[in-house]
């Protein structure tokens, strides 16, 4: 389809791909989860920086992860 074999596109890099407004570390924990109980942020803002490439993979990743973090704790607290 005329995509470079090396490259994720087929058209050359136009736009932005904002992120890193609110990076893993600094207003997040490594598990997503800010300083308020129970809420989870899951998109390009936690990457530390603006990708500069499309960042679904790395989003899709992040929400994936997420959701087994949740998961588990979402078990434990059935358990007690």
């Amino acid at each position: 389809m005329g995509a470079d074999a090396s490259s994720i596109s087929s058209t050359p890099i136009r736009g932005a791909h904002p992120g890193g407004t609110a990076a893993i570390g600094k207003v997040f924990d490594k598990n997503l989860e800010t300083c308020i109980k129970g809420l989870y942020v899951s998109d390009a803002s936690v990457i530390p920086q603006a990708p500069g490439r499309p960042p679904i993979l790395t989003i899709t990743a992040l929400s994936k992860r997420l959701s087994n973090i949740i998961i588990k704790e979402l078990y434990e607290i059935a358990e007690n």
